[in-house]
């Protein structure tokens, strides 16, 4: 009975005085309003959710799956979640958030509220077209976050910022960033404890109505520069180019020779006319490098008319990499090496663990404290084996094995002693 109650309160609506404007749901049509009042949340999350994994254009679904194959990250990595989905994801070590925000001022009320829903303290929130000038300062703050950001004069419109949560120290990379009418960007390098190196972070947004060329021309110069570093890279933003679209080959054929890749490719912006891929995460980092991929995709809802998006990567233990092929590194569990662990344990102060009220964060920091103990009492040791032993291939006998050994032992005696080459004959 509750439906036709409300329908004949609109139908009155028109009775209310001027300033009923301002009263709740005032501005909302019947329809919106009876959806609003008489469904359930979840539901329309899951049908919204269903729509999305089940009605796209077949055409548009491939274009996606061809897309994240060639990123390295697996047809199936990137998908659509509602906040429960999300939240039933497991805990991560690295996580990044991003959305266009359509003015950051007038929405963070929303944004704020939709983050508190997801129940996860990201390590880095991005947003972009945050609408920010010398005139209208960020009146925002999210707790246990520090705000940089990069906005326009006096233009309306644009703008960046990065929220970094407080136990990341980080520092500014004024050499990457720009601020033009092609390109707005700002970035930085994080370091963790929990990371053996830095990891570089940017947030970007491309103007749609800037120069193509002078846009491809700085995320050339910018990748060549961040892969000459060889570090761990994520850029987050709104390219405002739609990498389902066969016109975005040139941009991706860049994005690739430099070793980076999109890691998201469901569509992020959906209207009646269109659906586009504008909204990304690229990543110089796959599987096999220092993490484990948990999970990356696009979160539904109307918070704006952008979905957003979002990667979480879990750290893998740094383990030294052998560059002969022909050796190993383990954990060295002496005796010796238990009975430090044992007393390092015994002595740790875990004072900052049981102050924290955010279990979160208590967990986080009681597996740092954890890890970093564990690590230098058992450190590691390199574990050698003889590259001629058992030869993979069957005609390789026990006498080639010698003749190999033999072989080597002489060149690197060539090495040494360079005058002695006169005197040897290899025939």
């Amino acid at each position: 009975m509750a439906i036709p109650l409300v329908q004949a309160e609109i139908a009155s609506r028109n009775e209310l005085p001027h300033d009923a404007e301002v009263l709740p749901f005032y501005h909302l049509s019947t329809t919106d309003l009876v959806a609003e009042l008489s469904h359930d949340n979840d539901s329309t999350n899951n049908s919204m959710i269903d729509d999305l994994t089940t009605n796209l254009d077949p055409d548009l679904d491939f274009q996606s799956q061809e897309a994240m194959s060639m990123t390295g990250f697996g047809q199936s990595s990137c998908s659509y979640y509602d906040i429960d989905k999300f939240n039933s994801l497991q805990a991560s070590d690295f996580d990044i958030f991003h959305l266009n925000s359509r003015s950051l001022n007038k929405n963070f009320g929303k944004i704020a509220d939709y983050l508190s829903l997801l129940k996860h303290d990201f390590s880095i929130i991005g947003f972009t077209e945050t609408w920010f000038n010398d005139n209208s300062n960020p009146l925002i703050h999210l707790n246990n976050y520090t705000l940089i950001d990069s906005h326009r004069n006096t233009k309306k419109g644009g703008g960046v910022c990065l929220f970094i949560r407080n136990d990341l120290p980080f520092t500014k990379r004024v050499d990457l960033s720009t601020f033009d009418s092609s390109a707005e960007s700002l970035f930085v390098e994080v370091k963790s404890p929990k990371m053996k190196h830095n990891i570089i972070v940017g947030i970007l947004y491309r103007p749609p109505n800037g120069a193509l060329s002078d846009f491809s021309d700085y995320m050339d110069q910018t990748l060549l520069a961040i892969a000459n570093e060889k570090k761990e890279c994520f850029i987050l933003g709104d390219f405002n180019i739609n990498t389902l679209s066969e016109k975005s080959s040139g941009f991706m054929n860049n994005v690739l020779s430099h070793g980076f890749s999109q890691t998201i490719t469901k569509p992020t912006r959906i209207t009646n006319n269109s659906t586009t891929l504008i909204d990304n995460i690229l990543t110089n980092t796959s599987m096999s490098d220092q993490y484990t991929e948990i999970a990356n995709g696009v979160l539904v809802t109307d918070i704006s008319d952008h979905f957003p998006i979002f990667i979480k990567r879990h750290l893998v233990t740094n383990t030294p990499i052998s560059r002969d092929g022909c050796s190993s590194y383990k954990h060295n569990f002496s005796p010796q090496n238990i009975a430090n662990f044992n007393d390092n344990i015994s002595n740790a102060d875990w004072q900052h663990v049981l102050n924290e009220n955010n279990t979160s964060m208590a967990y986080d920091k009681f597996c740092e404290t954890f890890t970093d103990i564990h690590n230098s009492s058992f450190p590691y040791q390199k574990q050698t084996k003889s590259k001629y032993k058992n030869g993979k291939s069957p005609w390789i006998t026990s006498g080639i094995l010698k003749s190999i050994k033999k072989q080597k032992q002489t060149i690197q005696a060539l090495y040494q002693e360079p005058n002695r080459c006169e005197q040897i004959q290899l025939f």
